[in-house]
């Protein structure tokens, strides 16, 4: 059980009342904010969070590596045991980051994270 967060990160106290949130909603969520998190950014916990500036921002990014740090970052949120596929889509012109991620819920549900750059979201929700 999580505390409900809105969009934009903030605390959900919608009406007055903090909101909890279990199951697939928190596992939406915990991608949420591990995607918009950079690596080394929150100073309780160095290693929190998607290594952006590490491995994605630099000059000629590994796409064998960025998957294999989605996969990481996947198998980490609760309720996924396992990461089906991972489809990375690039336009370096446009200098673009694309993708998405199956990955199977302990429950059995099969979910689709997609991946926009610089952010990354559950289903393509903000």
């Amino acid at each position: 059980m999580q505390l409900a967060l809105t969009t934009d990160g903030d605390l959900d106290v919608a009406g007055g009342r903090r909101r909890f949130i279990t199951g697939y909603d928190a596992s939406k969520q915990a991608w949420r904010v591990s995607s918009r998190l950079f690596r080394a950014e929150w100073f309780l916990n160095r290693a929190a969070g998607f290594p952006w500036t590490q491995v994605v921002f630099v000059d000629r990014p590994s796409v064998l590596l960025i998957r294999a740090k989605l996969h990481e970052m996947a198998l980490a949120i609760p309720g996924v045991v396992e990461v089906l596929g991972i489809e990375i889509t690039q336009d370096r012109a446009s200098r673009k980051l694309g993708g998405k991620v199956d990955a199977r819920f302990d429950n059995g549900d099969v979910r689709r994270f997609s991946i926009y750059n610089p952010v990354i979201d559950l289903d393509g929700a903000p």
